[in-house]
């Protein structure tokens, strides 16, 4: 599951965005300029918190390419 994108969305799909609004609350009391996410898979997260507009720059970083080619469909 954890090579495959598709299995590994579809593990979150009950509920993808359960932690959303810890990042999301984190990230707007920081208010970084830049943020950096490691292990980011799809995007799960990766996405919603770029949408937030608070970092004026975010690099998504993961080992698996396949993840990382989910990421940017």
């Amino acid at each position: 599951m954890w090579n495959d994108p598709e299995l590994y969305d579809l593990e979150n799909a009950d509920d993808p965005a359960f932690d959303l609004g810890f990042w999301s609350e984190l990230v707007r009391a920081a208010a970084p300029r830049r943020m950096l996410e490691l292990a980011c898979g799809t995007g799960r997260l990766t996405i919603p918190l770029a949408r937030l507009g608070i970092a004026g720059e975010l690099v998504a970083l993961d080992s698996s390419r396949p993840f990382l080619e989910r990421l940017l469909d």
